[in-house]
C-alpha cells in the first residue's frame, strides 16, 4: 500500500521515516530501579514550589471548637455533652 510522502523542511518523507527520525531512545539514568531490578516510574518535572506548597496547605492540622462549659467551667466540644459533669443545654444528659 502506497501512503503519500510527506513534505519536511523540502525533503519527501514517508510517515514511517518521520517517526523514525523524531523517535528519541531513552536519556541514560532517567528511571529508577528496585532492589529486583524493575523500572519503576519517574516524574517527568520537577514540582514547582507552589505546587509542591499548595498541596501541603491541605496537611495543617484543625484546632477544636472548644468551649467553656456553663456548669462546672471545664473546657468541652462545641454542641456536645460536657465529660467532666454531662451536662448539654444547662440540661443533665449523662451520668457521670
Amino acid at each position: 500500500m502506497y501512503t503519500k510522502p510527506l513534505i519536511r523542511g523540502g525533503q519527501h518523507l514517508l510517515a514511517s521515516q518521520i517517526h523514525k527520525r523524531t523517535r528519541r531512545p531513552p536519556a541514560p539514568g532517567n528511571n529508577a530501579t528496585t532492589e529486583r531490578g524493575k523500572t519503576v516510574p519517574v516524574p517527568k518535572r520537577k514540582t514547582s514550589r507552589s505546587n509542591t506548597r499548595h498541596r501541603r496547605s491541605q496537611w495543617k492540622a484543625i484546632v477544636p471548637n472548644l468551649v467553656t462549659c456553663t456548669n462546672c467551667s471545664s473546657k468541652r466540644l462545641a454542641h456536645t455533652a460536657c465529660p467532666t459533669c454531662g451536662t448539654y443545654a444547662k440540661r443533665r444528659v449523662l451520668d457521670v
